[in-house]
């Protein structure tokens, strides 16, 4: 490539490599300017807006990645944690998709094994393991997914490790945030992907630009190159099944070469900033209007104004100029006026004020009677992006019950992807724990071919708003044969079965009548006597 864009010369074109650091600088200045007027859409909470033209759409020439550079997604992932710390919209959204898709009960596994005690052994050892399984902090899995759904909302992707050999054989995972993966040096990249090996933000891609690796690093946060010395230049097999991996790397991605994942904040950020400049000034305005009953304004005249013909009843027009200005000074002894210093405290009635002087009371209409329902409109407007209805957005309930359902509804398909997404997580990490406990000795290998299709994962559930209507529904769904005690229960329905049975049994040994042996009336059911543990139900 030929470069002629210095001063004007009849010297020939000269390439890069005979260019001096100087031209090369000037050359570099120079053309990033041209590609940032040919890039695509930008961020306008980075970049910020247009004031003399409306936002145009160009077509995009590079990728994700040469749009939202580093620098650029350091700026978001700032903003974003501010609003963490500082906006209580966003935490209220935050706390909603916390509370409903993790719950109290996700990372808790349900095995289905052939081998009913084998099942067991396997459920209590990983559940002894989610107690610690994070490396630095030790936190629990339910806390360690809280995070890395966090990690997802706000940067858009992260890293996670699974320590099985690969540090100190600990058997535990680490999490990298988004501002912990970058670029490292050309020369480590080379010598540890090969010649060909490009890398984008801290991925690597090989020749056919498919994802083989990844640059993290924990004490490097906002630089632009890592140092190798001081980072895990994490490598993987593209043609090998993800469960086989020690590392993983979810993203937020709406197209396949789109490389670092976006995250769904950066659309509703601006609002949520604006939402919460707007409430600081209304309440500012209504602390002002709480603390101030009035002001007191100067009435400027310039007008000649003559003077009354009398004044407390004495005729000043016969009277010589000394005898008028006697006559104002012994009012003034009588009847005091108040200074403007002494006007100080909110709510005070005043009876005299300074010459020229009037109170004005403020308008009360502080803060703006439309406030409500416009904060409400924001705040869904910063919610719609997570596909969140404005109930769980702003925490306000309709008195109707149809119209919370109809919201309820709509939100938990939100929650219910991220419990998907979540559970690909804990599959792998499921599957990357058997093979650490086995290797090192504590369970047995007992397991079946494709036994990964033999466990599934406790979620959190949307809780019932009326009972009483949601077990007659699940009682008709169950006799007209639409729903099935699986569906209902869930994937360990055996094994709740036979919990209920033993309950029954006990309860008629003791002989305690079980509420489910109870007609609406009360009435106990007989059961048979020939088998005590199987229950013959009569006709109501």
């Amino acid at each position: 490539m030929k470069f002629n864009i210095f001063k004007k010369s009849k010297e020939e074109p000269k390439s890069w490599e005979n260019l001096s650091n100087e031209q090369k600088q000037l050359v570099t200045s120079k053309l990033s300017k041209i590609i940032k007027a040919m890039s695509g859409p930008r961020y306008k909470l980075v970049s910020g807006t247009d004031v003399l033209n409306r936002e145009r759409g160009i077509t995009e020439t590079g990728t994700e990645d040469d749009i939202l550079g580093s620098n650029s997604r350091g700026q978001l992932l700032d903003l974003a944690r501010n609003a963490v710390r500082n906006n209580s919209t966003f935490n209220t959204i935050l706390k909603q998709f916390e509370l409903n898709v993790t719950g109290g009960d996700a990372g808790k596994v349900i095995c289905s094994f052939a081998d009913n005690d084998f099942s067991k052994q396997v459920r209590e050892q990983f559940a002894s393991w989610t107690r610690q399984p994070d490396f630095f902090d030790g936190l629990s899995l339910n806390q360690l997914l809280r995070i890395i759904l966090k990690s997802q909302i706000i940067g858009g992707d992260y890293v996670l490790i699974f320590d099985d050999g690969l540090i100190k054989n600990s058997g535990k995972i680490l999490l990298y945030e988004s501002d912990e993966i970058n670029n490292t040096t050309e020369e480590a990249l080379i010598k540890r992907y090969g010649k060909n090996a490009k890398q984008s933000l801290g991925r690597v891609y090989d020749d056919f630009g498919r994802f083989v690796g990844a640059v993290v690093s924990k004490n490097q946060r906002g630089e632009q190159v890592f140092n190798p010395d001081k980072s895990y230049l994490l490598k993987r097999n593209p043609d090998a099944d993800y469960l086989d991996e020690l590392w993983i790397m979810p993203r937020s991605i709406y197209r396949i070469k789109q490389g670092r994942g976006i995250s769904p904040i950066t659309s509703s950020l601006g609002t949520i900033i604006d939402l919460q400049d707007y409430l600081n000034f209304e309440i500012q305005a209504s602390k002002k209007n709480a603390l101030t009953l009035g002001i007191v304004q100067e009435e400027k005249d310039n007008d000649i104004v003559d003077l009354p013909s009398t004044f407390d009843g004495e005729d000043i027009e016969k009277m010589t100029d000394d005898e008028i200005q006697k006559l104002v000074e012994s009012q003034n002894q009588i009847t005091p006026t108040m200074t403007l210093d002494a006007i100080r405290s909110a709510g005070a009635i005043y009876q005299t004020l300074p010459s020229n002087y009037k109170f004005n009371l403020l308008d009360t209409k502080r803060p703006n009677v439309n406030s409500i329902d416009f904060v409400r409109f924001l705040q869904q407007l910063s919610a719609s992006p997570f596909g969140l209805a404005r109930c769980y957005s702003s925490l306000v309930v309709d008195a109707s019950y149809s119209a919370f359902k109809g919201e309820m509804v709509l939100s938990w398909q939100a929650f219910k992807d991220q419990q998907k997404q979540l559970e690909q997580i804990l599959d792998w990490i499921f599957y990357r724990w058997t093979r650490w406990a086995i290797k090192n000795g504590i369970i047995e290998n007992k397991f079946e071919n494709n036994f990964m299709r033999s466990i599934s994962w406790c979620w959190n559930k949307p809780e019932d708003i009326d009972q009483v209507k949601e077990q007659s529904a699940i009682n008709l769904k169950l006799k007209n044969g639409t729903s099935t005690l699986r569906d209902i229960l869930g994937s360990d329905w055996k094994e709740k079965l036979e919990q209920v049975s033993e309950e029954l049994m006990y309860c008629k040994e003791k002989g305690i009548p079980h509420p489910m042996l109870q007609t609406v009336s009360g009435q106990i059911i007989e059961t048979s006597t020939d088998d005590e543990k199987k229950l013959k139900i009569s006709n109501y």
